[in-house]
């Protein structure tokens, strides 16, 4: 749960943050280690939105990165034709998300956006 709480979510929260409500503000309330052993849930953050503060900026390595040809994939979606299932999830939070409830184009289009989110980012990119 550490890497997750500190590692992974800091800054996917600053760069969503970025590119949607420069003005937002994520900060922990509590992250591993508990304070108390029964204390949930593992990761806790505010989310606030502030006009008095200055607006995030992208990290050079998102400049970096956006230069490389694995951010301009185009991944194209083709229009399902069975019936039932999900095309998109664009709605409110599922807590339980099933994969089975989408179609399988729409299943196609996830595991290749996946493919590319778990790209490994060449050690002398990330020290940059």
């Amino acid at each position: 749960m550490r890497v997750m709480c500190h590692e992974i979510e800091d800054p996917a929260f600053d760069a969503t943050a970025v590119a949607t409500k420069p003005r937002v503000q994520v900060r922990p309330i509590h992250r591993p280690p508990r304070q108390q052993p029964n204390q949930v849930p593992d990761c806790h953050w505010r989310v606030k939105l502030n006009p008095d503060v200055d607006p995030a900026r992208e990290r050079d390595i998102t400049t970096i990165m956006a230069q490389r040809r694995l951010a301009r994939i185009d991944i194209p979606r083709k229009q399902s034709s069975e019936p039932g299932g999900w095309d998109y999830y664009d709605g409110p939070l599922v807590e339980q998300l099933h994969l089975e409830a989408f179609y399988q184009s729409a299943l196609a289009v996830i595991c290749k956006e996946l493919a590319v989110q778990v790209q490994k980012v060449p050690s002398s990119i990330a020290r940059s």
